[in-house]
């Protein structure tokens, strides 16, 4: 009986499976409670007497709360992750943020965030609601998430470079400066689709010191653990077209080539023609462009259930005489360049 053998025992010949296993035999918790005490409360703040006109005293006054912050989690053996900057002027007006670093927050990276968050205030525009109106007079940092201060594992190859730390503090400045949904990066989503693989969401949802840039205080789809059955395998089209362009495609006798339901062909395409202009004035044929070489149909059918975002379409790869490779999509009775090989 599995219960009635040393969890020791277990775990030296099965691993953390065969712990898992043990327990679920043993009726024991999954998941043992956490013995760990809470974190004491640890939010530092300076009133001033004299308010502060000028940015470096500000600046100045959070480097001391920082240093100290930082000694006293570091004493404890951890690190903050999310730190929440409060300042507010004589005459009540107030500028609360969070920054999060998954890599942990030092006192220098504290001072800076002060700082980012200062200059955007101060650079608000004129007769804005939280416009900045006298000096500051209470500067507070509070670590509204911390944990053990285990250190980051580099690896031996690959990994961050300095060039993609530089990038991710100018990202968090440039939020800082313009809004929090103006700046925005691709996050992987998964799709079948090349255009549904990424989608772009603000840069201060995602985790910019992530290596796999893991979404931390947003659901923004369903991630990359798929599967995605169906999916174009690799290589992915180097251009993929925000608005697919608008094409016909023709077999030898001049015929426009058809998709049936099954998924079958109507005729080897030979001809591929774009269209030219707009919905609103209407689409002009252009200069034809002989075909190659060609691949497919790939046909596929998606949330058949949800009649909003049901799409059932055929994929193909063409390549034309000019050596462009395209990836043409079949839906409605209408074909598009979706994509485009380089």
């Amino acid at each position: 009986d599995l219960a009635e053998l040393s969890p020791s025992d277990v775990i030296g010949r099965f691993g953390h499976p065969g712990v898992h296993a043990h327990r679920l035999a043993s009726g024991a918790d999954v998941r043992p409670p956490s013995t760990t005490d809470p974190a004491p409360e640890r939010r530092l703040d300076q009133v001033l007497d004299d308010p502060a006109a000028q940015s470096g005293a500000v600046v100045f006054t959070a480097k001391q709360l920082a240093d100290e912050l930082a000694a006293s989690l570091g004493s404890d053996g951890r690190v903050c992750t999310r730190l929440v900057v409060l300042l507010e002027t004589e005459h009540g007006e107030l500028s609360e943020r969070s920054w999060y670093r998954s890599n942990g927050l030092s006192a220098p990276a504290m001072v800076e965030r002060v700082r980012w968050q200062l200059d955007a205030w101060i650079n608000l525009p004129k007769g804005s609601d939280q416009e900045l109106t006298s000096g500051i007079s209470l500067i507070r940092l509070t670590p509204d998430e911390v944990r053990a201060d285990d250190g980051s594992q580099l690896g031996l190859w690959g990994g961050q470079s300095e060039a993609d730390r530089q990038a991710a503090r100018a990202i968090a400045r440039l939020a800082t400066l313009t809004s929090e949904s103006a700046v925005t990066v691709p996050v992987w989503r998964g799709g079948r689709l090349p255009a549904d693989r990424y989608q772009w969401v603000p840069a201060t949802m995602v985790d910019l010191d992530g290596r796999a840039r893991a979404v931390s205080r947003a659901g923004t789809g369903s991630g990359p653990g798929g599967p995605w059955p169906g999916a174009l395998p690799s290589p992915s089209p180097a251009t993929v077209f925000t608005d697919p362009h608008p094409i016909e495609l023709f077999d030898e006798h001049g015929h426009a080539i058809r998709v049936s339901g099954r998924g079958v062909v109507s005729a080897r395409p030979v001809l591929l023609r774009l269209l030219m202009g707009d919905a609103s004035s209407g689409w002009r044929p252009g200069a034809p462009r002989p075909i190659v070489a060609w691949a497919g149909p790939w046909p596929v059918e998606e949330r058949w259930w949800e009649p909003g975002a049901h799409r059932r379409l055929a994929r193909f790869q063409v390549v034309t005489e000019d050596h462009n490779g395209y990836l043409v999509i079949a839906e409605e009775q209408r074909w598009w360049i979706s994509a485009r090989y380089d």
